[in-house]
């Protein structure tokens, strides 16, 4: 069984509470998974943000090789961001194990980053706080693949599609489609299917929980290494 180790940083000084606030969140992933999520602060850096998520990753990588930070397999180095110029996250890498894709030279795991200014474009789900489903959501891409290939942001082949709306009375997004849902609020419609069916186009809040069939495909992805 594979575990993931997500090491957390924060750009440019901003403040703690966004590391708190992911290590929580990942701790809620955690309990619900047969893998272990280990999270570890590593502090500020001092990084270009770039004005879109490719600039943002290239200049992630960057400074992760000048700096000789190792992406072992396994690892997740997540960059937590609060731009208003940048969409939710991206990574690059994905699948973490043997089977991950290169990220930096011969390196496997993952690089990328996850915006905490999601909160000022979360209308559309009640105004709940949305920063910590999405740093699931981002470390969620990191632990599944498809016949070893990771799948990605921008190009995320069918994952975004393994999350829900509730229609329990509360019509909750769990974290993979937190993004996907309440067209025209987030700008993306919704997938044409997923485990339970087409969801909802609207939504009343978000959720910390994985649905059924995304603690499936990560359980049995991690399994596999």
């Amino acid at each position: 069984m594979g575990f993931l180790s997500v090491h957390l940083y924060r750009a440019n000084d901003n403040d703690q509470k966004w590391t708190d606030k992911a290590e929580s969140a990942l701790s809620d992933m955690e309990s619900q998974v047969n893998f272990s999520v280990y999270t570890y602060d590593e502090g500020s850096v001092s990084i270009d943000i770039g004005s879109n998520y490719t600039e943002m990753l290239d200049n992630w990588e960057q400074y992760i090789e000048n700096n000789g930070i190792n992406v072992n397999q396994y690892d997740v180095h997540l960059l937590l961001v609060n731009d208003l110029g940048l969409g939710a996250g991206a990574l690059r890498g994905g699948a973490v194990g043997p089977d991950g894709n290169q990220v930096i030279d011969n390196s496997e795991g993952t690089a990328g980053f996850a915006n905490a200014a999601t909160r000022f474009n979360n209308d559309c789900y009640g105004s709940e706080e949305t920063f910590p489903p999405t740093v699931i959501h981002e470390v969620g891409h990191a632990a599944m693949t498809t016949d070893g290939d990771p799948k990605s942001f921008p190009d995320p082949g069918n994952e975004h599609s393994t999350g829900a709306v509730y229609n329990d009375g509360s019509d909750s997004v769990s974290p993979m489609q937190l993004w996907y849902t309440g067209d025209p609020c987030s700008g993306n419609a919704p997938p044409d299917d997923n485990c339970n069916g087409r969801p909802a186009e609207y939504s009343e809040g978000v959720s910390h929980q994985l649905t059924s069939c995304t603690k499936t495909e990560m359980n049995d992805t991690m399994s596999s290494f």
